[in-house]
């Protein structure tokens, strides 16, 4: 297996279908070096697979999109029975869970478009221009402190829930959490 002919392949899927995402299209990629490059043993299919995903994150697309589709992919197709007779038909079976795997996101993709219809109005914004930044502005280096300072003034009455490092928490947790530092 050649790292050109699995590009080719991928970025043909991402040529000719518009609306598909490189995820869905790595995974694509995928279930056709399955079925075209025949291998002796499971070990020997692991690492084309593994050489496919390593080509296809040099393409010129989204590799955060390729790497989560293909790790999804690798776990569900996986769990496939290898105690199996022969090759033969684990091979088999990883290429009809890979087909059930592939169904089951294009169907859900189109599940999120109903779902969040309701959402979306027209004339709608995704996101406000005062927030966006031109290209020009990144690229120069241009000092973003003003617009983005270290202390923020939101009052504590809007603030609900709180990311950090060990998880999603609470006003009260955090509290918590330094009053277990302190002691």
């Amino acid at each position: 297996m050649k790292k050109e002919e699995v590009q080719e392949i991928f970025l043909k899927i991402l040529r000719e279908e518009e609306d598909v995402s490189a995820g869905v299209a790595a995974i694509r990629t995928l279930l056709s070096v399955i079925e075209n490059y025949k291998v002796a043993t499971v070990r020997e299919l692991d690492l084309n697979l593994q050489l496919a995903v390593d080509a296809m994150k040099h393409c010129d697309q989204p590799v955060t999109a390729i790497s989560s589709g293909c790790e999804l992919f690798m776990r569900f197709i996986t769990f496939a029975k290898l105690d199996t007779n022969s090759f033969e038909e684990c091979e088999q079976i990883m290429l009809q869970r890979g087909h059930i795997f592939l169904n089951t996101l294009l169907e859900a993709r189109s599940k999120v478009v109903k779902e969040s219809m309701p959402f979306i109005t027209d004339g709608c914004r995704d996101l406000p221009n005062e927030f966006k930044y031109l290209s020009s502005v990144l690229k120069s280096g241009k000092d973003l402190t003003t617009q983005h300072p270290l202390v923020d003034y939101t009052p504590p009455l809007y603030i609900t829930l709180l990311f950090t490092d060990i998880g999603m928490l609470t006003p009260s947790a955090v509290s918590d959490e330094l009053i277990k530092l302190y002691l």
